[in-house]
């Protein structure tokens, strides 16, 4: 021991030492590749089976809501908000930045202060807590994934879960989309423009679960230019669907889930209105998650039309890694594939396949009632864009594609004669939320 205040002899001080590095490792604590976080739920991706929107993946149509994380838990790319942005009004910069309608920041807040180079942190035994980037929430960046796919068992308790929507506002979104289908001007031609407008309404936790009822009144114009009546089929200039959409789905946490929805509503020209105006459509889906990447779907589709009453449906979703999802589904099969960010949007490129067109009651040109049907088989190329969290729950705020229309025909109920073949041709889509 050397005297107080100096070194005695034989004293030699401690050698010198660096402090020990941190021992945070990013990969502590992480799953297997090709893990997928369960997300948010959707509030009513489609009112119309006849022209179904997009598909939704990871537990039945769940995508993750929480964004790819890099090496040392920057998020890959995108913007998060745990609520969908204002139907009117709010922050956002308009277009490809934030709200539609408004300026400014859409969730306020300061960017994190980052240590200087060189700053030996405390030691981590698995991924920290990460600080909240341009003041966007804390729980968008979960701090570790779970060991197992489902803790609680098959049929065990599954992780509380709050779907994305805001139980202040009362109408949760609006929708909006216009489809125009060309063609020449041959008498077997058919030209079509549909436009189709919803505004989507939530229950929450309806019939006990903790998922809310959403109820979607929607409205389409269809405006037809075509076929000439010497082919034998005819069509009035103009139709129109007005529904109530009604949609409900499980918690998408758990290991067995179910996907449900109806539309009731009159498809009809405008002066015609009799029983097989009265139409009823749906769809009810079972999923099973396979992996945490990957989800099994089976159920059916009710078109109740001339010639489809019901497909079956069902294939498997798969999400190899954060920026592709594979949807391996009839009738509906789709390929997206993340492309860049833009402000606080994110913009992803897909192919998807489509069962198109719908049934209407009609006036024949010779004064008959009739029902007859549209149908196509659509392959699109398009892309779509909106916040991170919410375009991956389906969420999309804008969307444009382009598409060959296949297997086109007329099929009449009363009059199987005068049912009609047209020609392949090519559309164009865009809309709003859709």
């Amino acid at each position: 021991m050397p005297p107080a205040g100096g070194a005695g002899p034989g004293y030699s001080p401690p050698p010198v030492t660096s402090p020990p590095p941190p021992q945070f490792d990013p990969y502590a604590g992480g799953p297997a590749s090709g893990y997928a976080a369960p997300g948010s739920t959707v509030p009513f991706n489609s009112g119309s089976y006849g022209t179904p929107g997009s598909v939704l993946p990871q537990g039945g149509f769940f995508p993750p809501a929480t964004p790819p994380q890099a090496a040392y838990g920057t998020p890959t790319y995108g913007g998060l908000a745990n609520q969908p942005p204002p139907l009117f009004g709010g922050g956002g910069g308009g277009g490809f930045g934030g709200s539609l309608w408004g300026g400014g920041n859409p969730l306020g807040g300061s960017p994190v202060m980052v240590p200087p180079s060189g700053y030996a942190g405390p030691a981590f035994s698995g991924p920290p807590v990460m600080a909240s980037p341009y003041g966007y929430p804390p729980s968008a960046f979960p701090n570790a994934a779970p060991s197992t796919l489902f803790p609680g068992g098959l049929f065990g308790s599954a992780t509380s879960y709050s779907s994305n929507f805001d139980p202040y506002r009362l109408i949760q979104r609006g929708r909006f989309r216009h489809a125009f289908i060309f063609d020449g001007d041959d008498p077997d031609a058919l030209e079509i423009n549909d436009t189709d407008v919803a505004f989507a309404f939530a229950f929450p936790r309806f019939f006990f679960s903790d998922q809310p009822l959403f109820v979607a009144p929607s409205f389409s114009l269809h405006l037809w230019d075509g076929p000439n009546a010497s082919t034998g089929a005819d069509l009035p200039a103009s139709a129109y669907s007005a529904f109530l959409g009604l949609a409900w789905q499980s918690n998408p946490t758990r290991i067995i889930g179910a996907e449900l929805a109806v539309d009731v509503g009159v498809f009809s020209e405008f002066d015609v209105m009799r029983s097989e105006s009265l139409r009823v459509r749906g769809k009810g889906l079972g999923t099973f998650r396979i992996t945490p990447a990957s989800t099994l779907k089976l159920g059916v589709y009710y078109y109740d039309r001339v010639d489809v009453k019901m497909l079956p449906a069902g294939g498997i979703f798969w999400r190899p890694n954060p920026f592709t999802k594979v949807d391996l589904f009839f009738p509906q099969p789709k390929f997206s594939r993340f492309v860049s960010t833009v402000g606080t949007k994110d913009v992803w490129w897909y192919l998807a396949g489509d069962y198109g067109g719908g049934s209407w009651t009609i006036d024949r040109d010779d004064g008959r009632e009739d029902q007859v049907d549209i149908n196509d088989i659509r392959l699109m190329l398009g892309f779509e864009w909106g916040q991170s969290d919410r375009i991956r729950a389906g969420l999309r705020t804008w969307f444009f594609e382009f598409g060959y229309v296949a297997d086109r025909e007329l099929v009449y109920r009363n009059n199987p004669g005068d049912n009609l073949s047209l020609d392949d041709t090519w559309m164009v889509r865009l809309g709003l939320g859709y």
